[in-house]
């Protein structure tokens, strides 16, 4: 039997990729609105469910990154993938990110989760994402 997420769409991404790159659509088009300033858990509010990493809490990220685990490049390649979702369905250009290098934008988010090591990690990539915005 197979699992949803073992489907492939003609693109061949897996399914899965393509709900959670629909899911920071709907956030990320709920922001631009301003509905909200961080994602918010509430289905009357567009909210979206959110898979992998982004579930994660900054302490936990800050903690993988300190050890450079496997967790940690999940993690961190859950922060590219969040990025690119952003500049698939958002974005008006090719990338929001293409001034900054990569490691200045983990390290962003490493600062971002020193501050506010409670916040998940989908929060710091929307917040991240808010300031690449402010930059361009």
């Amino acid at each position: 039997m197979r699992r949803p997420s073992d489907s492939q769409p003609p693109s061949g991404r897996p399914r899965r990729a393509l709900w959670l790159a629909a899911g920071l659509a709907v956030l990320l088009t709920g922001s631009a609105l301003g509905l909200s300033s961080a994602p918010q858990a509430s289905s009357s509010s567009g909210a979206f469910r959110v898979f992998g990493s982004g579930e994660l809490s900054c302490l936990r990220w800050l903690d993988d990154r300190r050890l450079g685990n496997e967790s940690a490049r999940q993690s961190e390649m859950w922060i590219a993938g969040y990025l690119t979702a952003y500049n698939q369905y958002v974005f008006k250009e090719s990338d929001v990110s293409a001034q900054f290098e990569g490691d200045y934008l983990l390290n962003w988010v490493d600062d971002y989760c020193r501050k506010r090591g409670q916040n998940t990690l989908v929060i710091a990539a929307h917040e991240l994402v808010q300031m690449l915005r402010r930059r361009q």
